[in-house]
């Protein structure tokens, strides 16, 4: 089931911008009034439904539908800003292309929305059970999150990061202990020819960090293009992971 929110973001200059919440099945069990993992998406269009979806839909509520109860989760998709979405995924301006309004959107998510869906719904609010995923630039900012808020997001999902934009991203420090924290990385060999050099820089990077090979895994597939497909197979993939 979808619930949807309305925010408005001030520092973003942002008004009434949507938030699609899924709550799996048992959620509505009476006898059951469990607490759940949540996983903050980006591209919120993309999360659910094909008649919002830029191309296709990830179908991450249809997924989570068909699995066993002990693998529920509740997913938050945070709708880009569609021509304030460049600026809202990037960490630091690029010259003449703009952005750099990353943090003023983290900031949003962690000290607003977070607290908004601990607060409404039953969450399991801990690091260990707060995720956050995102694809190409969505990847850039969730690479972001970790770094700035790394008491926060305990679980990371990247796909297809677009760290192009800011390089000087994968030489930013993290603002806290990343000890905890579970990294999920992947990209297509073809979908660029710069995607296999881009995730093994992400890779020395997390080591350079002191980030245990038992805490990561970034995968370079030898198929896939950059997009929606392809990130929802590696989003079923990961999630099966790390819900066993």
């Amino acid at each position: 089931m979808l619930y949807y929110h309305h925010f408005d973001i001030p520092a973003l200059g942002v008004q009434h911008r949507t938030i699609r919440v899924y709550v799996p099945p048992s959620y509505m069990n009476s006898k059951e009034p469990r607490h759940y993992s949540v996983i903050y998406m980006h591209d919120g269009q993309n999360v659910f439904d094909a008649s919002t979806a830029y191309a296709r839909p990830w179908l991450v509520g249809a997924m989570i539908d068909k699995m066993p109860v002990r693998k529920h989760a509740i997913v938050v998709g945070i709708d880009n800003g569609q021509a304030l979405r460049l600026g809202e995924y990037s960490p630091f301006p690029r010259g003449a292309e703009g952005g750099g309004n990353g943090g003023k959107y983290l900031d949003f998510v962690v000290n607003t929305l977070k607290p908004f869906i601990d607060t409404h719904y039953r969450t399991l609010a801990e690091p260990e059970h707060t995720w956050m995923v995102g694809s190409s630039m969505g990847g850039l900012i969730t690479y972001y999150a970790a770094l700035k808020y790394p008491q926060i997001f305990g679980k990371i999902g990247i796909f297809s990061p677009a760290f192009w934009f800011n390089p000087q991203i994968l030489q930013e420090p993290f603002a806290g202990s990343p000890h905890h924290i579970r990294w999920y990385v992947s990209g297509s060999a073809t979908e660029s020819r710069f995607m296999r050099h881009t995730l093994e820089q992400t890779y020395h990077a997390l080591k350079n960090k002191g980030i245990h090979d038992a805490m990561m895994k970034v995968i370079v597939r030898d198929r896939g293009k950059h997009n929606e497909l392809f990130w929802s197979r590696e989003f079923k993939k990961m999630y099966l992971e790390w819900v066993p």
